[in-house]
């Protein structure tokens, strides 16, 4: 399947509807599209494979910006093996927009991601595994945002990532008050290819109050800033090692 999309024409899934794209497709857009997203609050599945990955982005040569997806109330996201460039959320600087529901996004590449990679809120809870975020080293720019607050019990999982140019990597909060909640941040390599910029933050996360937390080998080629603070008090289920390399990990 191959198509040259229209940009403007938002796709909107109602909840208990599903939309299926399948593998092998690819959807082009040769002017900008930023007015073209899916807003899903039923579930979206794009299912690709390693041999058959489904490609969202502009025609070849050119730089035009694509819409990207929202996600809301009890909505489910499903992506695998699912390539990307230059995509952005009309309403937001996110390719991926997550305020609610749930999402499975594993084996995927970002590229040329505008502004921000993908965000997730609150109420939202995912899995981000296996990816590659590419940025353009814009002021400001994150490659995955994430929270963990307001006792909702969500669970965020990142892990296996490789996040490239992006201002800030990776950055958590967590901030839930004796909430069953769990971050999982493992073996994700972070890199800037200016690490002499002022200001570069290749790892970024803050801490407070008590979760599970498990923020473990997680290589950055830059600087890192990390901050905890549990208002004075001891730090339980939580386990943080952190590396900066000397050294080029790619």
């Amino acid at each position: 399947v191959s198509a040259l999309a229209a940009p403007g024409k938002n796709v909107n899934i109602p909840s208990g509807e599903t939309v299926t794209i399948p593998a092998g497709g690819t959807y082009l857009w040769n002017t900008n599209a930023t007015g073209f997203n899916f807003n899903v609050s039923g579930s979206l599945v794009m299912n690709g494979t390693a041999q058959s990955p489904i490609t969202f982005g502009p025609s070849t040569g050119t730089s035009n910006t694509i819409g990207g997806i929202y996600v809301e109330n009890n909505g489910n996201l499903t992506m695998n093996y699912v390539e990307t460039s230059y995509q952005q959320y009309e309403y937001s600087e996110r390719a991926i927009y997550l305020e609610a529901g749930e999402a499975m996004i594993t084996n995927c590449r970002f590229m040329n991601v505008p502004k921000e990679g993908i965000r997730v809120d609150a109420a939202a809870s995912a899995t981000i595994q296996n990816c590659e975020f590419t940025g353009g080293q814009s002021i400001g720019s994150i490659g995955i945002d994430s929270d963990i607050t307001q006792g909702s019990g969500n669970t965020v999982t990142i892990r296996n990532n490789t996040i490239v140019d992006f201002q800030t990597g990776i950055k958590t909060n967590s901030t839930t008050d004796g909430i069953n909640t769990t971050l999982d941040m493992r073996n994700n390599i972070l890199y800037y290819n200016n690490t002499t910029q002022t200001g570069t933050i290749c790892f970024d996360h803050y801490i407070e109050h008590r979760s599970t937390i498990d923020v473990n080998y997680n290589n950055s080629y830059g600087f890192a800033d990390n901050f905890i603070d549990n208002n004075g008090q001891p730090l339980t289920n939580v386990y943080i090692q952190d590396w900066i390399l000397d050294t080029d990990p790619l």
